[in-house]
């Protein structure tokens, strides 16, 4: 099976029998079976069951329709009794971005992975629900889809032990990681030094020192990058300047421009066109 480059991340599931990952300049990854794989960055690849298969287009993503059930085509050649479950998270405008943009291209968890019991968990309900098309399937598809992929997130932070640095790092803070949460969760809250402070339960001198050891910004400076490129994905929705700037923070759309101006060189308005 080929897939195309996409906006998003790709995951897929291969169980009962192994198979080989493709990535265009790389050497191809054997994937175990029941081994969890996620292609962070929407890399343009292909799943075979031979490291030197020629693949048959059994996909059509512009003929995939998102949430449903798309069996492979009638009368492909079954290979070896296997079970492959694939599936694409649509990443626009989405709060675990940046987090994705870290991540390997490929990141992978076995079967069996001792702090996979949660993934195992989601991926049953999944195989389940692709079994056969039921009352709800593609609203337990669309959330399972999304719990998988923070599951897989949450499993590589895991994994990167104390070696984390900058913003990825200050996670671990317990002060200053549920602030940073915060910020990506709703960055269009009424944020001040004092509120963010408060949040951290530190005083406001403590947390803008330990914010800016961890991070290595100031927290409102690192506030409005939050904001402008949530901004961004926004804009290119089609979305007006002034109801892009209030969605981000501002109060007015002399400010935004301002600000995002300075950030991109060139005007929200001009961006989105």
């Amino acid at each position: 099976m080929e897939f195309p480059w996409a906006t998003g991340a790709y995951f897929h599931v291969l169980t009962r029998t192994d198979g080989w990952l493709h990535l265009d300049g790389g050497e191809p990854y054997h994937v175990q079976p029941g081994e969890t794989a996620l292609l962070a960055h929407g890399s343009a690849h292909r799943l075979t069951s031979q490291a030197g298969a020629t693949p048959l287009v059994l996909f059509d993503p512009l003929r995939w329709k998102p949430n449903q059930l798309n069996p492979s085509a009638v009368g492909a050649p079954q290979v070896r009794d296997a079970s492959l479950v694939c599936g694409a998270v649509d990443m626009h405008h989405n709060a675990n971005q940046p987090l994705l943009q870290l991540m390997p291209d490929v990141f992978t968890v076995p079967d069996g992975d001792p702090g996979g019991a949660e993934l195992e968990l989601s991926l049953r309900l999944l195989r389940l629900e692709t079994q056969r098309a039921r009352a709800g399937t593609q609203t337990m598809l669309a959330r399972l889809g999304d719990v998988l992929l923070v599951q897989m997130i949450r499993r590589w932070l895991e994994q990167q032990g104390e070696h984390r640095t900058g913003w990825l790092g200050a996670l671990r803070d317990p002060q200053v990681g549920p602030v940073v949460v915060a910020m990506h969760a709703d960055p269009a809250a009424a944020w001040t030094l004092d509120s963010l402070a408060a949040l951290a339960h530190l005083s406001r001198s403590r947390f803008a020192e330990r914010f800016a050891a961890q991070v290595g910004q100031a927290p409102l400076a690192y506030l409005t990058g939050v904001r402008l490129e949530r901004s961004t994905a926004l804009l290119n929705e089609g979305r007006s300047v002034r109801e892009v700037g209030r969605a981000v923070g501002y109060q007015s759309k002399a400010a935004f421009s301002r600000a995002f101006t300075r950030r991109y060189g060139v005007p929200p308005s001009r961006f989105g066109r």
